[in-house]
C-alpha cells in the first residue's frame, strides 16, 4: 500500500498532459442529454521509475526476510513504468551486483549506472548502514580495484545524481539514537526512514517532495 501510494502521488504531481476520459465523458453526456461533455484526466499509465539498491549479506543476514517481502511488494504494487533492482555488500564499490547472492560473476559496473540510468529515478537504499569505516573512507579496501573511489563518494555521487532518494534501514535505533558511526556518516548524504509501515510511508512522501 505505501508504494502504491507512491503512484498516487506521482500522478497528483505530474502537470500538463491530459488523456480523454472516455467513461467520464460518456456518463457526462448522458447525463446532458445527449450535449456532448468531454471530460479529461491524468494519463493513466504512470510514468514513475524506480530503483531499489539493497545490502545483502553480512550484518544484513538477520533481516533478509523483511528484504525479501520488500522485493516482493516492489513487484506486487504493479506501480512503476520502470524498475531495477541491484545489490550491494556492506557499501557501495566499483561493481553493483545484479542478485542478492552477491555472485561477483553477475555484476554491472556502478560508474555505468549512474552514467546510463536518468537522475529522473527516485532511488530507495535499503540497508543497516552498519560497516567498517575503513569501507566507507578507504578505496584500499574495495575489493575491485584500489583505484576505485571510496564508499562515501559511491554514496555522494548517487545521490548528486538523483535527488530523489531515500534510505531504509532494518534495525530499531539504538540507546541515546546512536547508530555508529558509519550509520551517521550515511545519514549526512541521506534522508533515512525505518522499514516499517510508518517509515514506508514517510518516505514515499519524501520521494515525491524533496
Amino acid at each position: 500500500m505505501a508504494f502504491r501510494l507512491l503512484r498516487e502521488l506521482s500522478r497528483k504531481l505530474e502537470t500538463g498532459e491530459e488523456e480523454l476520459d472516455i467513461r467520464g465523458t460518456v456518463d457526462h453526456t448522458c447525463r446532458q442529454g445527449g450535449i456532448l461533455d468531454i471530460r479529461m484526466q491524468p494519463p493513466r499509465k504512470n510514468r514513475l521509475k524506480l530503483m531499489v539498491l539493497i545490502d545483502s549479506g553480512g550484518s544484513m543476514r538477520p533481516y533478509e526476510q523483511l528484504c525479501s517481502l520488500l522485493f516482493q511488494s516492489l513487484y506486487k504494487a504493479n506501480t512503476f513504468s520502470d524498475l531495477k533492482i541491484y545489490y550491494f555488500h556492506n557499501c557501495l564499490e566499483a561493481n553493483l551486483y545484479k542478485t542478492p547472492h552477491i555472485d561477483i560473476d553477475d555484476t554491472v559496473k556502478t560508474d555505468w549506472v549512474l552514467k546510463n540510468i536518468s537522475g529522473e529515478y527516485r532511488v530507495i537504499f535499503a540497508g543497516d548502514a552498519d560497516m567498517a569505516m575503513q569501507e566507507l573512507m578507504d578505496s584500499s579496501y574495495s575489493r575491485w580495484s584500489n583505484a576505485s573511489p571510496d564508499g562515501i563518494t559511491w554514496f555522494r555521487r548517487f545521490r548528486e545524481r538523483y535527488s530523489h532518494s531515500v534510505w531504509l534501514y532494518p534495525q530499531e535505533r539504538g540507546a541515546g539514537d546512536y547508530m555508529g558511526e558509519s550509520f551517521a556518516e550515511i545519514e549526512k548524504i541521506f534522508p533515512m526512514f525505518r522499514l516499517s509501515i510508518d517509515g514506508l510511508k514517510e518516505s514515499m512522501y519524501k520521494l515525491m517532495k524533496n
